[in-house]
């Protein structure tokens, strides 16, 4: 019996502790920076620029004056993104989501080609909790119960290729997921390629061999965000 009490205590103390961690995915990831904004009706706004990826919502700051925008009514916007020392370029197009339906989304531009480009859609972060119910205690009817919960928070990018046609195609998606438990916490990343023949659709063979053993050479992976657009530079526009 003192055993069992033992083991409630301990239960009781993690679970507490738990409940005090702060689940960093789940804070706003908005960056910031000196940009613009394209209304849907062509205005123009200069200032500051945010970015909220969790929730897929542009603000722009001047002065005292704050306003926020969905991808609906933005046409484009830009800012310069200083923890990447570059210019941050996004556009808002309509695109029919396996999850979430057909709809306008932001999409940045990751490179420009003559004949096409490639770009990337952040999805905005899923929260899922789940409540776990179990028993201590042996025998046939044991009476000592508890539950557990675990919160899993995921965020899914895919990286496109966009011709000339307007026709947008996915080749790699990148799953972030981190998993909250009473006992433990839990990062993981899933990559995938899901479009094999794109490489071979919008570059030539000498392009791709030249990409190929410049990820060789540098150790990169097709198979990363971060690493496919070094991958990409490596390739003179035409």
């Amino acid at each position: 019996m003192r055993y069992l009490i033992l083991i409630l205590v301990c239960l009781v103390s993690i679970s507490v502790a738990a409940q005090t961690k702060k689940l960093e995915p789940l804070n706003p990831n908005v960056v910031w920076g000196d940009g613009s904004i394209i209304l849907g009706n062509g205005e123009e706004l200069i200032g500051l620029v945010g970015f909220n990826d969790s929730q897929g919502i542009v603000t722009f700051q001047t002065g005292n004056n704050s306003r926020s925008f969905v991808p609906r009514s933005i046409t484009t916007f830009n800012f310069f993104d200083e923890s990447v020392k570059r210019q941050r370029v996004f556009y808002s197009l309509e695109f029919e989501d396996q999850q979430s339906g057909t709809g306008f989304y932001f999409f940045e531009v990751l490179r420009e080609f003559r004949n096409f480009a490639v770009i990337s859609k952040i999805d905005p972060v899923e929260v899922k909790v789940k409540q776990h119910n179990g028993t201590l205690g042996t025998g046939p009817t044991p009476t000592n119960a508890f539950n557990t919960t675990t919160t899993r928070v995921s965020q899914t990018e895919t990286v496109y290729f966009m011709g000339n046609d307007g026709t947008i195609e996915p080749y790699l998606k990148v799953i972030r997921q981190f998993i909250d438990r009473d006992f433990y916490d839990r990062e993981k990343t899933k990559r995938k390629i899901v479009g094999d023949d794109l490489l071979k659709k919008y570059f030539t063979e000498a392009e791709i061999n030249t990409m190929q053993k410049f990820s060789e050479k540098n150790q990169l992976t097709f198979e990363s965000r971060e690493d496919l657009v070094k991958i990409l530079n490596s390739v003179t526009p035409r």
